[in-house]
């Protein structure tokens, strides 16, 4: 019952959940303004996401992919208890991904993010849980291309690298780090339910870009450097 849109300008922040495929699998769709127990939704509908350990598959979950687009490699690792007698569970996953360059030139990719949640039923109509989720990332960006360096260079160009101290570096770069906390208490009752959850959200997240104060365009795709200019 927690959103995770952004308060700024309502957007869903899915990079909180990134590379933590295993704890948004079993999720619930709503269509449009259709009425949902968990939120009032809008008009491109809601999705709530139910990440109890008692929700998910109980055991280990090891995954390794290779890809090549934003990032090469993925290592995702999860533990869930499940539901066991004690009325006690826990579930755990882990997930890094990175890459020297993704399907852009100059595009490095670095990400590790976790969530952990504890969910503890002291009796059969009440349940208590508590849960976090981190993730810290790092990722160089491309920019648009006009068709003149589209032809000269390829679709696949990045004009925000290049070589400084023998290091690739990219000009243009996306950073966040937003940690989560949830505590949330069910009761279920046989003519009444209540789900309440309190949540606290917080960190940081920037673009960097090269200063240029009182300079011309270094950007080499500028059309004042663009062949066409002349």
């Amino acid at each position: 019952g927690y959103p995770l849109n952004s308060a700024y300008d309502g957007r869903p922040q899915w990079n909180v959940l990134g590379g933590l495929t295993d704890i948004g699998r079993n999720a619930q769709e709503f269509i449009g303004r259709r009425f949902s127990p968990y939120g009032f939704g809008g008009i491109m509908g809601l999705r709530n996401i139910i990440a109890r350990p008692s929700s998910l598959r109980p055991g280990n979950r090891i995954t390794l992919s290779a890809a090549n687009r934003s990032y090469r490699w993925r290592q995702m690792y999860s533990y869930n208890s499940g539901a066991t007698a004690s009325g006690r569970g826990y579930l755990l996953s882990f997930a890094h991904r990175s890459g020297h360059s993704g399907y852009f030139e100059g595009t490095p990719y670095g990400s590790v993010s976790g969530y952990a949640a504890a969910e503890w039923q002291v009796a059969p109509s009440h349940r208590f849980e508590l849960s976090g989720i981190f993730n810290h990332f790092k990722r160089g960006q491309t920019s648009p291309l006009a068709a003149e360096a589209r032809d000269l260079h390829g679709r696949r160009y990045n004009p925000n690298w290049g070589w400084h101290g023998g290091d690739q570096r990219s000009a243009r770069e996306r950073l966040g780090f937003r940690p989560l906390l949830i505590g949330a208490y069910r009761f279920s009752g046989k003519r009444l339910q209540v789900r309440a959850s309190l949540g606290y959200h917080w960190g940081s997240q920037s673009r960097t870009r090269l200063s240029y104060f009182d300079a011309a365009n270094p950007s080499p795709v500028y059309y004042r450097n663009l062949p066409s200019f002349y």
